[in-house]
């Protein structure tokens, strides 16, 4: 479906070429259309001369739908070895963001392990939005490359500059968690693109259906000991408890992009986390790193 497309964005090259591949992705929802304006802006930021190289490919193996872009990185002290630095996945705008993230994943299990590196870079492109990932040593599944913004990023918004974080970091490897940080003045124009009211901000959807085990502190000295969670359809309010407030770690679960998980503070507003947020202070007891005001039975899956 042909759409209007926005204006060029100016944090992206302005290469005339590049804005003419911009409007036709968005005039053609199909899987060149879309793949062909990432194929020109990874070359435009991966330049041979700089020992890098955005290389397409498209598996016949695995049908139309799937479209790569393979950043390669020349290693000078063996001229023989091109080493794999992401992953790239590419789907149209009518295809399934599931689907998209479940290839990203596998392929990047794939290429961590032959190449035996201590991460692999990935990106999943669902059309014009990107979501980055980091597939770390000793696991089998993507994290969010940038841990406090969890979603997929449009190319054309204030927060679409993030591209540029990623691509510091296949370049710059050593750096990576330097590049997952978003600074300070962006996030204050996320801040007036996606105020609270807003209908853009993602929403709790669906509250976790596994029942959870939730504990209450017991007399000093005592430590803690677990009790059943009320049940989901009771309106639940955060609690007042010894050493804080005491929050329950909900699932949302998203019909094409990863699952998240929240909590709500005492305003009532759902603050999304990760399991890096908490840290276990005793048993079962988890303390809110950015905020000790608050703590929970039990943490987010890592």
């Amino acid at each position: 479906m042909s759409v209007i497309p926005p204006p060029f964005p100016a944090h992206l090259p302005q290469f005339p070429l590049l804005g003419a591949f911009f409007t036709r992705m968005y005039q053609n929802d199909v899987e060149w259309a879309a793949s062909a304006f990432w194929q020109v802006l990874f070359q435009v930021v991966f330049r041979p001369d700089e020992g890098f190289a955005a290389v397409y490919h498209q598996p016949p193996d695995e049908g139309r739908d799937s479209v790569d872009i393979l950043p390669y990185a020349y290693d000078p002290s063996d001229p023989s070895l091109l080493r794999k630095r992401a992953m790239i996945e590419i789907k149209r705008a009518g295809n399934s963001r599931e689907k998209l993230i479940k290839q990203t994943e596998k392929y990047a299990l794939k290429a961590r392990d032959r190449y035996n590196e201590p991460f692999m870079l990935a990106m999943s492109i669902h059309c014009s939005e990107f979501k980055a990932w980091v597939l770390m040593a000793g696991r089998d599944y993507l994290e969010p490359f940038f841990p406090y913004w969890d979603r997929f990023i449009p190319v054309h918004s204030p927060e679409g500059g993030l591209f540029f974080n990623f691509v510091n970091a296949i370049k710059d490897p050593t750096n990576l968690q330097s590049y997952r940080q978003i600074s300070d003045q962006l996030w204050g124009v996320i801040a007036l693109t996606y105020p609270a009211s807003s209908s853009d901000q993602i929403q709790p959807q669906q509250e976790e259906q596994e029942q959870e085990q939730e504990q209450q502190p017991q007399q000093p000295g005592q430590g803690v000991q677990e009790e059943e969670e009320a049940e989901d359809g009771v309106t639940e309010m955060p609690e007042e408890a010894r050493r804080g407030t005491k929050v329950r770690i909900r699932l949302e679960e998203h019909t094409f992009s990863a699952d998240k998980y929240y909590f709500k503070d005492t305003k009532g507003r759902s603050c999304y986390t990760t399991a890096a947020d908490w840290r276990k202070e005793g048993h079962n007891y988890y303390r809110y790193r950015p905020n000790d005001q608050y703590w929970c039975p039990k943490r987010p899956r890592a």
